[in-house]
């Protein structure tokens, strides 16, 4: 079995870049990081879901600090808003990976490991990608060190939002299996 070995924020590089309209605007000096003959051959793909791969800096600037938003709000509340704003600069890489997972055209399974996948605070679980867009194309689909049946609760959940399908038919059409945190 062939086994691709992808580089941190490889939704971003060629031949993914071209793949999502969040990242055409990315200039790359780097060549392709597999050929497109061999993205058609790829039929399995482990996908590490984390926040610290985002191409954002997550630091907040001075000017996000001041200014009318932020007069009157105590420091707890600024790190709500931080917090929120955080998550929401994530989203867009979040899709990239989304689209590129689902370029691959005769992928039949992803697994989907969640073990650092925490908002870019640190505070709380992400737990969040459009599924819909990933999982398309796959028969079969698994999750990894979920740490409790809340984590298992929270992916359904948006599984079901994005593709408009009950639990039992999502899991009966993707063969959807979770596995805990062995830890």
């Amino acid at each position: 079995m062939n086994t691709f070995v992808l580089p941190l924020k490889w939704q971003f590089l060629s031949p993914f870049r071209e793949l999502s309209p969040y990242c055409k605007h990315l200039v790359s000096t780097s060549r392709m990081i597999v050929s497109r003959a061999a993205l058609q051959k790829v039929k399995h793909i482990n996908v590490m879901l984390r926040a610290r791969s985002n191409t954002i800096d997550f630091a907040m600037n001075r000017s996000d600090w001041t200014g009318s938003e932020f007069d009157h709000v105590f420091p707890a509340g600024r790190l709500d808003m931080a917090h929120e704003r955080a998550i929401e600069w994530g989203c867009g890489d979040r899709n990239a990976l989304s689209m590129a997972v689902s370029s691959h055209e005769n992928l039949q399974s992803v697994d989907f490991d969640v073990t650092n996948d925490y908002c870019p605070l640190g505070c709380c679980r992400e737990l969040s990608l459009y599924f819909d867009l990933a999982m398309q194309c796959v028969e079969k689909v698994r999750f990894f060190d979920l740490r409790n049946d809340e984590e298992k609760g929270t992916i359904l959940k948006t599984c079901m939002q994005d593709m408009y399908l009950t639990p039992e038919k999502l899991c009966e059409r993707f063969h959807i299996e979770f596995e805990a945190d062995s830890s």
